[in-house]
């Protein structure tokens, strides 16, 4: 399995990295190289703290290469700041414009869904 990661500089790369080669992945990771993402077979968006990093992604041409590799088909796995990603825009800050794959905007959870008890059989309605 080949997997493309894409690096804009704000992403837990290294523990992604960590992860895809347990699984036996083969790793590609691209910072702008279009032609990496318009051959991938599989794409990583990983992604640690503030959506305006993604910013990023449109200033290396990087947003239309995934957008039209989703388009293909092609299996997209965005993580953290990568999912929020995928939607129109995030909520707090509308100026952040995001893929749009998902219409409407990403939110922050309600406050309590953010600490999740610990003892055993919790579920969340």
């Amino acid at each position: 399995m080949r997997v493309t990661v894409i690096d804009y500089k704000a992403g837990n790369l290294t523990s992604v990295l960590k992860a895809l080669h347990h699984l036996g992945a083969e790793t590609i990771v691209t910072d702008g190289d279009l032609a990496l993402v318009e051959s991938a077979e599989r794409i990583v968006l990983p992604g640690v703290g503030h959506f305006a990093a993604t910013e990023r992604l449109d200033a290396t041409g990087l947003t239309g290469a995934i957008r039209a590799a989703i388009a293909r088909d092609v299996p997209f796995l965005g993580i953290c700041v990568g999912m929020q990603w995928l939607y129109a825009v995030r909520a707090k800050r509308r100026s952040n414009r995001g893929l749009d794959i998902f219409l409407n905007s990403a939110r922050t959870l309600p406050r309590a869904l953010k600490k999740f008890p610990t003892w055993a059989g919790t579920r969340l309605k």
